[in-house]
Parts: C-alpha cells; sequence; structure tokens
C-alpha cells in the first residue's frame, strides 16, 4: 500500500506516537466504496520495517495542522472529520515505547499477563469511563456544534489521518486537527451529526472502527487488533488470522465499536459491558455480515449489494452466477423450454367408449382422447396454444393447463374442460421465480381438443417421489419438467396450497366428469349472494337470510353502515320483507338483486356519545365520569334499511344476563344494556331497562353457546404454540400474541442490550438471546450438529443458552429492522447490510420450519427495489422493482409455505395513532393461513384498501381511541418554565399560582435524566374501556414511568442558548394544534421561525413543538419524542411538558403492567423501544385470527 509522506507543522520530539493509518479492505467480504476501508493501530518502528516509510514525530502539546491534499473534501469522505480525546491508562512515554524496538511491547495495566505464543502485540486498555470531549458556548440558539476543544493540562501527541484511494492506488490526507492527551485514544467523527451513512471506518466483517474496540482484519497473513473482555485477560493482543473458525466466531460478536456521543451519560451496565461503549447506539449501525443458510444464499444470490455469510461450517460451494440462475427465471428461457416440448395438432381421436353423458348439453363424455399419437386421460397436464396461429404464439407465453374432462360436443367437436395453471414468473414472483414450479389457478374453460400443443410432466404434492418443502426439488428436472405446490390468487396476490394427490374428491365429484375448481367457483359466487332462510309468506315476509357465512334472524342484533361519517349504527332486527315477492317461489332461493331484501330495526344508541369532550372536562375541572365505549340504550326510533347495509352481527346483553361483564367486554362485537329512553316526550332522562324487556333471538342464542362450548373443548385438548421471536426490541409482538392465547413465546433474539434487558425484566419466563441473530443461527445449527463450544459468551459477557432445538418451535416472528425501507429514512443505502436482515429471518425459517411465520414491516418492503445502485447520499435507483418483497414470497414458497401479506392501520383496532405496517403470515403445509382481522374502530386518517376486508372501508363498531381516551387518569405535571431567554410576566406567574393548585410544577434539573416521579398513584380509577384494559391488574398505587425527558436548558453565555427546549414548550400556547409558530419572537428558532433559513420552503414546518388535541390520536411513535423534530408534535394536549413514557407507551397500546427500569434503561432508550415495537392491542388481534384458524381446522376435522 503506498502512503503520501506527512507534512508536519512542528519539531520532532525523543519519541514516536501511534499513528492511525489506513489498509486495504478485504473484498471478498462486503461489497466496499473506496470509503469503506479499515485503519490499523500500528508504531512508526512497525511501519518503518515493513513499509519503508519516513515519518515525522512530534513534542507532547504540539498542534499540527492540515495535510496537504489537492482533492477535495467530497473526493474522499464528504464532511471535514475531526479526532476527539479520550483518556487511557496506558502510558505512552519515551521509556516505555521504544522507538526502534523490532517487536512492540505489551502494556499491561495492572498485571503481568501472558501472551499466546507466536503473536505480536500491541495492548491499548481503556478506563471504563470514556470522558466527554468539552466544547467552547455557542451564540446559536440550536446549539451547533463547537470547533475548537478545551485545552488540557496533560502532555498531548497529535496524529495525523491518511486516505489510501483503493481503486487509483493514491494517498490523500484527511484535513484534521487534534489536541490528544497523552494517556488518549482518538475517535473519528463526521461533522455531520449523523452516523448512518458514514461508509468509513469499517473492519472486514463489517463492524464500524473505534479504539476501545480495535479488530483489523487479518486475511493474507496480516494481524488483527482483538478486544479482549476482562474474563479473556483484561487485554488486547494482536493474533494470526490463522486461528480456528471459533474464534472468529467470536471476533464478529466482541468486536463491537464505540459511537461517539455528543451528550449523553453512560449507565453502569453499559460501561461495564466487555465490548465496550453504549452498545445500544452501535447496534443501530449493525455493520455485522448477515448470515444464512446454504439455500437461502442461493436464492439470495446476486439480488443483495452485500456478499452473505455462511451459517453453516462448510461455505457454499454453487453460489455463483450459474447456480443463481438455475433457480430464477428468465421469461425467454422459460417459454423457449416450454415450446419445445411442443408439437403441432393435426389427429384428434377417442379410442375408448363414452363414460357419461349429460343431456343438458348434448355432451358425451370419453376417459381418454389421442392426439398427434399421444394419448391424454384427465389429471393430465398440457401446454395450450394461446391463438390457432402456431407460429404466432409460440412467440407468447406458453398458456398451462391440467384435463379435468374429455368430452365430445353435441356438434361433434372433440373438448376438453381445463384448469389453468401460470409459470411462476408470471406470478408477482416475475424474475424470481423457479424455471420449473407452476401454479394452479382456480379458473377454467372449456377449449377444443385442438388447442393442446403438447403433454407436461406436472408433479403435485403427495407424490411420493419428491420433497415439496425444501429447495432441493428446484434442481432434480429437466426441460418440459414441472411440479406445482400452490395456488395462486392473482387478485389478492397470495399463495395456498394446492390439493394434495391423496386428498378425498368432495362429495359428489364424479373423477373425469365434474370439475372441482368449478365447484369451488360456485361456493364463492353463493357465499357471496343472500339465500332466503324458509319461505316467503304470501306478504312477502321471510324468517331470515344468509350472506357471507352469518345467518340473520328476527331479534337479532346487528351493524348497519351509516351514511354519515362513524361507527355503525346498532339496530336489533324487527321484521324483514322481500320486494317483489311474487316473483319467487316459496322454496329456498338464492336472490337475485341485493337490496331485494328490506329490514326494519330498532336503533339503540351509543352511551358515551353524550359525553363532553375531554378538553373541556379536564380544563373547566368538570368531574370525570366513566365512559364505557360498550354501553348502549334502548332508543324509540325504528328505521328500515336494505340488507346491503347490513355488516355483521353482534352480541347486547342485559347484566342480569352475564356472568362478569369485563370478561365479556374482552371479547370482540360484545355490547351491555340497562337503560332505554324514557316514555315521556322531550326529556332526556332514562327508564331502567328490565332484563324480561330485551328480545333474543333463540336460534342465534343457541349458535353462540354452542362454538362457546366448543372452543372450550378446543382450548383443553392443545396448547398454545411456542414461538421464536427474531428482533424481538422489547416484547411489544409477543406480548400481544401472548393476550390471544395462540402463541406462547419462548425463545426471544435481540441485538440491543437495554431491549434485551427490559424484555427479560418483563418475560422472566423467556429464554432471551443478547446477540446477533446471525451468531445465533450459526450457533443453532452447530448444536444440531452436535458441536458444542466451550466459552461462548452474549454481548454483555454473559454465558450462552443453548437455542431451541428444530422441532421445539411452532411460530417464527418478528419485525425486522426497516431503516432500509422506511419513507423517513432520508439517507438511504444501496448496499445497507440490515437490507439483508431478511435473509437472516428467512433462514431461521429454513433451519427451525415452524407452523406458522409472522413477519412485520413498514409499508416501504412493499415497494424496496434489490440491487439497487447508489445516486447520491439521498437517492438509490434501478434494481428488481418490489425486489424485496419478490424475494420473501420466493422462499417462502420455496420452502413449502402458503403465504399472504397485506396493509393493517393501527388506528383502525383501537390504538390511538396512525401507523401503516405490512404482516406477511406464512403457513407450512397442512395448516392454514389465518385470516387478518377486521378493523374494530374507525379511523379518519388514510386507510389502506386492501382484499382482505369484509367490512366497508372507513367504518367499524367504534369510534377511533383518542389521546384523551388513553390518558385522563394519569396525574398532571408540568416543567417549571426556566425563563432564561423571557422573563416572567405577570399573566404567566398568576397562571402559574392557580394551575400550581391542582398541577404539580417540576423543576428541569443538570444531570437528570428525566423529570417526573418514576413510581406514583394514579390520580383517577380507569375512565374507558382503553384504560380499563391496559390497567388490567396494576394496582392504584403503582403507576410507573409516567416521567419525561430531561431537556436542560443551559445557563445564558453570550446573551443566547444553544438549548431552550423546555422554556419553549412552556411557551407554547395552551390551545390544540398550537405550536412553535406561536412563540413569542424572543423564543423562536431561526431554522423553523426565519424566513431567510429553509424553514420558509417547509411552511416553516408546522408540527414542530406541536400541542396534541384530546379529541384526536397521538402522532405517529418515533424512536424519540424531541418537540423541535419533524415530529414534534409531542406537546400534551393541557400540561407544560412533553409526552411521558407512560403516555407514550400507551399510544402503542403497551398495558401499564409492561415497566421499564429507570435506573438501569435510559429514558431516551425507553421511548426508542416503544417507537420501535408492534403495537400490542394490534398483535392481539393476530393473534386471535391464528386461534380462530386452529380452532376452525381443529372444528372441521372433528365433523
Amino acid at each position: 500500500m503506498s502512503q503520501q509522506q506527512l507534512r508536519p507543522l512542528a519539531a520532532g520530539s525523543s519519541f514516536e506516537s501511534p499513528l492511525l493509518i489506513d489498509s486495504d479492505e478485504d473484498q471478498a467480504v462486503s461489497k466496499v466504496t473506496p470509503r469503506n476501508r479499515q485503519r490499523t493501530l500500528k508504531t512508526k518502528a512497525e511501519i518503518n520495517s515493513s513499509q519503508g516509510l519516513k515519518f515525522n514525530t512530534y513534542a507532547p502539546g504540539t498542534l499540527v495542522g492540515e495535510t496537504d491534499r489537492e482533492d477535495s473534501d467530497e473526493d474522499i469522505r464528504g464532511p471535514i472529520r475531526r479526532m476527539r480525546a479520550r483518556p487511557l491508562d496506558v502510558d505512552f512515554s519515551p521509556s516505555t515505547l521504544a522507538a526502534e524496538s523490532p517487536t512492540p511491547r505489551l502494556y499491561r495495566q495492572k498485571s503481568s499477563l501472558p501472551i499466546s505464543p507466536g503473536s505480536r502485540s500491541l495492548l491499548s486498555q481503556t478506563s471504563t469511563s470514556p470522558t466527554k470531549s468539552k466544547r467552547q458556548p455557542s451564540s446559536e440558539l440550536d446549539g451547533s456544534p463547537s470547533k475548537r476543544y478545551q485545552p488540557s493540562d496533560r502532555p498531548a501527541t497529535i496524529v495525523t489521518v491518511s486516505n489510501t484511494n483503493e481503486h487509483t492506488k493514491t494517498t490523500t490526507p484527511n484535513k484534521a486537527l487534534a489536541y490528544i492527551p497523552a494517556h488518549a485514544y482518538i475517535e473519528i467523527s463526521d461533522d455531520d451529526s449523523s452516523d448512518e451513512n458514514d461508509k468509513g471506518d469499517y473492519d472486514g466483517e463489517g463492524y464500524r472502527r473505534s479504539s476501545l474496540d480495535t479488530e483489523v482484519e487479518g486475511r493474507n497473513g496480516q494481524t488483527r487488533i482483538q478486544n479482549r473482555t476482562p474474563a479473556q485477560d483484561n487485554y488486547w493482543a494482536l493474533s494470526s488470522d490463522t486461528e480456528a473458525e471459533d474464534q472468529d466466531e467470536r471476533r464478529q460478536t466482541s468486536s463491537m465499536p464505540v459511537l461517539q456521543h455528543k451528550r449523553r451519560a453512560i449507565h453502569d451496565k453499559q460501561r461495564s459491558s466487555p465490548i465496550g461503549g453504549n452498545l445500544d447506539e452501535e447496534v443501530l449501525k449493525h455493520r455485522i455480515q448477515t448470515k444464512a443458510t446454504p439455500w437461502i444464499r442461493k436464492l439470495a444470490g446476486a439480488m443483495f449489494n452485500r456478499t452473505l455469510g455462511a451459517a453453516e461450517a462448510e461455505d457454499l460451494d454453487d453460489n455463483d452466477k450459474k447456480a443463481v440462475i438455475s433457480i430464477t427465471s428468465d421469461v425467454a428461457i422459460v417459454r423457449k423450454a416450454a415450446w419445445d416440448s411442443t408439437s403441432k395438432t393435426n389427429e384428434v381421436s377417442f379410442e375408448e367408449e363414452q363414460i357419461w353423458y349429460e343431456s343438458a348439453t348434448g355432451r358425451t363424455g370419453f376417459p381418454s382422447v389421442e392426439i398427434d399419437y399421444v394419448r391424454y386421460c384427465p389429471g393430465d397436464f398440457c401446454i395450450v396454444r394461446p391463438s390457432e396461429n402456431t407460429e404466432a404464439s409460440e412467440q407468447g407465453d406458453p398458456w398451462f393447463a391440467r384435463i379435468i374432462s374429455i368430452f365430445e360436443e353435441e356438434d361433434g367437436e372433440p373438448s376438453c374442460h381445463m384448469q389453468w395453471l401460470v409459470h411462476g414468473s408470471s406470478t408477482i414472483l416475475g424474475e424470481t421465480a423457479g424455471p420449473h414450479e407452476l401454479f394452479l389457478l382456480y379458473q377454467c374453460d372449456n377449449n377444443p381438443a385442438t388447442c393442446i400443443a403438447g403433454k407436461i410432466q406436472v408433479d403435485l404434492p403427495g407424490d411420493e417421489r419428491q420433497d415439496f418443502v425444501t429447495g432441493a426439488i428446484e434442481t432434480r428436472y429437466n426441460a418440459g419438467e414441472y411440479f406445482c405446490r400452490f395456488v395462486f390468487d392473482d387478485n389478492k396476490e397470495t399463495f395456498t396450497h394446492a390439493p394434495s394427490l391423496h386428498d378425498p374428491l368432495p362429495k359428489g365429484v364424479i373423477q373425469g366428469k365434474d370439475c372441482y375448481c368449478c365447484l369451488k367457483i360456485q361456493e364463492v359466487k353463493h357465499f357471496n349472494r343472500r339465500t332466503i332462510i324458509g319461505n316467503i309468506s304470501k306478504h312477502g315476509s321471510i324468517t331470515g337470510y344468509e350472506y357471507l357465512g352469518v345467518t340473520y334472524h328476527v331479534h337479532d342484533f346487528v351493524y348497519i353502515v351509516s351514511k354519515e361519517a362513524g361507527p355503525y349504527v346498532i339496530g336489533q332486527i324487527l321484521a324483514f320483507k322481500v320486494s317483489n315477492y311474487l316473483e319467487y317461489s316459496a322454496s329456498p332461493k338464492l336472490l337475485r338483486d341485493m337490496a331485494d331484501i328490506r329490514v326494519t330495526v330498532k336503533v339503540l344508541e351509543r352511551y358515551h356519545d353524550k359525553d363532553k369532550k375531554w378538553w373541556k372536562v379536564v380544563t373547566k375541572n368538570i368531574p370525570r365520569n366513566i365512559r364505557d365505549n360498550r354501553r348502549l340504550y334502548l332508543t324509540k326510533k325504528e328505521i328500515q334499511v336494505s340488507a346491503d347495509l347490513i355488516e355483521g352481527r353482534c352480541q347486547v346483553r342485559h347484566p342480569n344476563d352475564i356472568d362478569n361483564l369485563d370478561t365479556y367486554k374482552d371479547q370482540n362485537d360484545t355490547f351491555w344494556i340497562k337503560d332505554q329512553v324514557s316514555q315521556f316526550a322531550e326529556t332526556n332522562e332514562f327508564d331502567p331497562l328490565h332484563a324480561n324487556e330485551l328480545m333474543y333471538c333463540e336460534d342465534t342464542k343457541a349458535e353462540i353457546a354452542d362454538r362457546e362450548s366448543k372452543l372450550k373443548d378446543f382450548l383443553a385438548s392443545t396448547q398454545a404454540l411456542p414461538a421464536l421471536e427474531l428482533c424481538a426490541g422489547c416484547g411489544g409482538l409477543c406480548l400481544g400474541l401472548g393476550q390471544s392465547g395462540a402463541i406462547k413465546t419462548k425463545w426471544a433474539v435481540e441485538f440491543a442490550p437495554a431491549a434485551a434487558r427490559t424484555f427479560k425484566s418483563n418475560f422472566p419466563d423467556v429464554q432471551v438471546y443478547n446477540e446477533d441473530g446471525s451468531k445465533c443461527l450459526a450457533r443453532a445449527i452447530r448444536e444440531s450438529q452436535g458441536i458444542v463450544r466451550q466459552g461462548e459468551k452474549d454481548i454483555a459477557g454473559r454465558p450462552v443458552s443453548p437455542m431451541p432445538k428444530r422441532g421445539q418451535v411452532g411460530v417464527i416472528c418478528g419485525g425486522f429492522p426497516c431503516p432500509g425501507y422506511t419513507g423517513a429514512n432520508q439517507r438511504p443505502l444501496a448496499d445497507d447490510v440490515k437490507n439483508t436482515l431478511i435473509t437472516m429471518v428467512l433462514s431461521y425459517v429454513d433451519f427451525y420450519r415452524p407452523n406458522y411465520v409472522l413477519l412485520e414491516n413498514v409499508r416501504g418492503i412493499l415497494t424496496h427495489r434489490l440491487g439497487a445502485i447508489q445516486k447520491g447520499n439521498h437517492k438509490v435507483e434501478g434494481g428488481i422493482e418490489r425486489g424485496t418483497l419478490k424475494f420473501i414470497l420466493r422462499a417462502l414458497t420455496s420452502m413449502g409455505y402458503a403465504c399472504q401479506f397485506t396493509v393493517l392501520q393501527t388506528g383502525e383496532f383501537s390504538v390511538p395513532q396512525s401507523r401503516q405496517r405490512v404482516f406477511f403470515w406464512a403457513a407450512f403445509r397442512g395448516n392454514d393461513l389465518p385470516k387478518y382481522p377486521q378493523a374494530t374502530s374507525i379511523w379518519a386518517g388514510a386507510c389502506p384498501v386492501s382484499w382482505h376486508r369484509d367490512r366497508t372501508t372507513g367504518v367499524a363498531p367504534h369510534r377511533e381511541v383518542t389521546v384523551g381516551d388513553a390518558t385522563t387518569d394519569l396525574p398532571a405535571f408540568d416543567w417549571e418554565n426556566p425563563h432564561n431567554i423571557r422573563s416572567q410576566t405577570g399573566e404567566q406567574r398568576r397562571d402559574r399560582e392557580a394551575r400550581s393548585k391542582t398541577i404539580i410544577q417540576l423543576p428541569i434539573v443538570r444531570g437528570k435524566d428525566y423529570v417526573g416521579v418514576d413510581k406514583q398513584d394514579y390520580a383517577y380509577p380507569p375512565l374507558t374501556e382503553y384504560q380499563r384494559v391496559l390497567r388490567r391488574g396494576v394496582p392504584a398505587d403503582r403507576l410507573m414511568n409516567h416521567v419525561t425527558h430531561n431537556f436542560f436548558d443551559n445557563p445564558p453565555a453570550t446573551g443566547r442558548l444553544r438549548q431552550a427546549i423546555s422554556e419553549q414548550v412552556c411557551n407554547i400556547e395552551m390551545i390544540p394544534g398550537a405550536d412553535h409558530r406561536g412563540l413569542p419572537r424572543k423564543l423562536r428558532h431561526w431554522g423553523l421561525s426565519h424566513r431567510d433559513s429553509a424553514a420558509e420552503r417547509h411552511n416553516y414546518y408546522p408540527g414542530r413543538y406541536g400541542r396534541l388535541d384530546y379529541e384526536g390520536p397521538f402522532q405517529t411513535c418515533m424512536t424519540n419524542v424531541f418537540p423541535n423534530g419533524k415530529n414534534g408534535n409531542v406537546v400534551h394536549p393541557t400540561q407544560h411538558r412533553i409526552l411521558s413514557i407512560r403516555e407514550q407507551a400507551r399510544a402503542m397500546g403497551f398495558p401499564d403492567s409492561y415497566v421499564w427500569d429507570l435506573e438501569d434503561v435510559p429514558v431516551k432508550l425507553a421511548f426508542r423501544m416503544i417507537g420501535n415495537a408492534v403495537p400490542v392491542v394490534l398483535a392481539s388481534k393476530l393473534g386471535e385470527e391464528l386461534l380462530e384458524a386452529r380452532f376452525q381446522a381443529w372444528a372441521k376435522a372433528r365433523l
């Protein structure tokens, strides 16, 4: 590696200082750019002896200026980088660092420790608590970073850093000026505050470099500086790259670096980590190479911009371009392979006797037909010409079909009834589809036998010769040979299991005559049409009808679509009448017109509709009453509606008929009633409704009782599926799925230490692996092979526990990181390693083969392109359209999983925030795919239009849950206004004195992590159903985590503050929707309000420092609650502060029993965990649908 000599600005000294120098990146591990390379810490003696380079030395305390360079900053590293100094207990004195020593000495901190034989070593032992770099005060209100560091009394050593361009083989020094104390290590950070897209300082495995955890790639005989934990002799040492594989595995976990923090406190548990630094910040970068199983690696091929590591001991020997092509589809090759197996049709004849005759159509059925001397029978597969012009048709895509029946038309034309199939390349899989896989369609037609171009071999599930649930099947077929495992629905873009060869035919189906596909189509048509129950009377009345699998009778309670915006109208059916009833016979009949049935109903109103607005109740100190959205009252109003406005039944019961009201309300679609409108006119008072006055439909009552009895038997005979959760975070998905009773999480993998500890403290029975998921996967595979490594530790230095065995995991679930897919990422990276984590998740599926898979991510994953290229800092382009979606579906189907996906809006499931997320369900063969839940609450914002909806978009049983519904039982408190910038006015003083009588005023104290009382009493009993559910099982004196961020406003230095967040928040107008634009001029942030700033182009950033409305939802929960950020609509509706942890947790549906230990976890990380979680209520609804799918399969098997 060539190096440019560094030009000193000062005289030399009597000893050499360590020098940080670029070395080449190992290209075999991951794709890199000239910015993505390693750094090696060496002494001058080593450099001189190995490179023959010349270096100057500098005296302690000397400042070294910029080195010469001809390139622009952007050519090498973008923003100018600077160095920071932190102390170490390493002696760099002339007596200990020999300038010309051929072998560097090992400097121990306390005791003499042995060194591995034959290894060369350079030790730099860190202290446990790195100090922060001090900065000069700034005169800017927003606190722009200082460009200088405070002088130090300690002697200093200056180093200069240079970059080597790997492609041009030229060296360009960085512009760097640093003052480094003698007992110090250095860190390099961009001037830009975001480190997310910095590609510098990586090692060969993809970890970011630092001096606390320095690891230098040791391939090709080079040496490696390896971090050692206290349990590993408490020192760093250079080691040869020829170490065993177990040491390489340990390097991947133990080399996590330190993130440079500008202003934060490091907790004891973070300081004592054997890896060093703040791991919870480092995991955000996730530079570890993703590992995958051989099959997933082969599928990924060249789609990802990063090479995947092998999770098994043996590397793939076929992961090359040729192997990739063999399991993906080129349309031209597929087309040619299909048409090459065909021939022109000349002769068609029937060689056997007829087997059936259909008088209605005049068709005569035969057991076979001979076409061009090839015999075809029902059940055979063939290629069909799409037109009579053979030459023209062979230029297009082939049509694939399965012959259902063979017959002769009344006019003598030989014909076939065919069910269609489609090649995978014509489905959503596109170019990722396998070349030999076909998919059934529930579409069929009659076609002339002359359109058959040739016979093909298609294997179906149940064929004993083939394994349909592994990737091996894809390598066993030649041209003209195919296999089929799934039915594809083009409208829903879903894959369901195809019937097996051994599945019995439906009752009444005759082999060789009747079409199973036709029967399915008829069932769907029948399901989607209204069927009259019983007879039509002479006056046109009926006793009920059936629609979409639901029966409706007189006295049933039903949902009615309202003409106005809002939730369903709830009514009780009084009568049915059929229009034009003389046209119908007295026998059960399908109605041709959806509007033919008119339904008379009595309207029930919602009790809470009469409640006053929350803002008025709170600000006027009006007594707070319980608001139960399940409580109704009976009105005198009767209306007549068309049957097409009725969308399902609900239960309404009198309290006397309910054993436990809370348990009853915990079910879906349940309401209660005990009041009716007074018999006296012109009054708003209620009369009691007695139990014997409320009529029920006995048939429906018996149906509900029968279902409850069967469900009880099912739950008694089965157990919740054991689940492994990946990228578990703090456990929102686990919590919700567990609440449903369908799943019990037993194992969880989470990389972030604070999240893993929080998960464990709230789920003590779950085995939590605080490790990178790739390492856990590799260990699980080794353990399955009987390979156990001694002394393995997790990120926190604790001994690891065994991974679950194959066959133990019933469900794999998780929400893998989304920065590469989300629109909130303003600097996307084409080669972001986090984009490859989906391959790791799918590798777990490949290894464990659970019954079900549930994956969650942001909506952007549906349009994310694989293989895109970088076009500047803010844009990527090219790649495979919808590539990530195609890859996920391709991988799941290749492993034998039926799969589906849809977008769900969290706000439609009684969660008080907007959050659209994609959910993938996959079910292994023998298991039915669960349905997606139906909306339970209306949502005023955008709602995705999706195939899974049975209910009208925008309509649901309940109104939306609001901020007031979620938080009004919590104690009130204000931040004390510091008045550092704007003096207190008389009006403010009087307002503070008045508020202090009912609202506690809490000061913001320097050095404290939060404002508030971590454990306290509730202010009120549960006031809403939402509060009741979240407070279940929590004592009235155990409210936890009702605290906020601590934004301490620094004292004035030059007349203005760098930070004035608390004072700005305290001055936001007490009006719903107010924001920073209403602040007094003296408190306005220049970057948010001045017309010469970028704010003018963005309408002055509405919503920053935004005050929430009690009658509206929370903003989408992000990973921070900074009021000055783009998600700054976080100011409390009626209090001078931002949202607390508990309020933010309630916005995500976390119960109050879920607690963050603030002595262990910083407030900042608690908010991050909440923002990254899956809403608990939505997760519970998904689990309920899984339980329902298993229950229906159980009930069907008992018939």
